[in-house]
């Protein structure tokens, strides 16, 4: 029977926003790749987190806002999201992105992790899956927003040579996993807006053939 994990939370913002998360813990191996999940509608991490580190694999299972540890949304949000305007819930989906990027940034200074030092091993890894595959491509679009330090730890402009998480030569991946149709077409006004975004962004999506 798979083991439970304690259910743990971290700041995201100055408003006081916390995201809950699961974490697989550490592989014995120095050269681990951790993997940061963001999940869909409905989701079980318990399996993976239960295996990952026997494959020399570190999961961190980050739960959405209005999920078990996590912040609920305000009722302006869920006003936005039922009959907000494009460009209201195209900023209400970024800043959803923001704070999963602020998520990793603060987790990554808090715990240690893994980062790679020559682009082949270790590093870190953004997997969004269903519906949380909006989620990453918010984050993806939208790292150039983030302020001071944080961009440039996320951004391939303003690469911090210690710490640079997601650029290329950080081994920094980007995966889209099982994309609902819902995932790309309801928010296909938000990824018109996040074009320039995307297109600059240093992550990679993974094809189907080699995943």
């Amino acid at each position: 029977m798979a083991s439970l994990r304690p259910l743990q939370s971290i700041s995201v913002g100055n408003d006081g926003t916390q995201l809950g998360y699961l974490d697989s813990g550490a592989p014995t191996t120095t050269d681990y790749t951790t993997i940061f999940t963001v999940h869909g509608t409905a989701f079980t991490s318990c399996k993976v987190l239960n295996i990952a580190p026997t494959h020399g694999v570190r999961v961190v299972s980050i739960n959405r806002r209005d999920y078990p540890g996590s912040s609920p949304l305000s009722q302006q949000n869920i006003a936005t999201l039922a009959g907000g305007t494009n460009q209201e819930r195209d900023e209400h989906l970024s800043a959803r992105g923001l704070e999963i990027l602020a998520f990793i940034d603060n987790l990554l200074n808090e715990k240690h992790f893994q980062l790679s030092h020559d682009g082949n091993t270790g590093g870190l890894a953004l997997l969004g899956w269903s519906l949380g595959v909006s989620h990453v491509l918010a984050a993806v679009a939208n790292a150039q927003l983030l302020g001071g330090a944080a961009q440039q730890r996320f951004t391939i402009e303003g690469a911090n040579p210690r710490r640079p998480y997601f650029s290329l030569s950080c081994r920094g991946i980007q995966m889209l996993w099982d994309t609902p149709k819902l995932a790309l077409e309801v928010f296909k006004w938000a990824l018109e807006s996040w074009a320039d975004g995307l297109e600059r962004s240093s992550t990679l999506t993974i094809p189907v053939s080699e995943r």
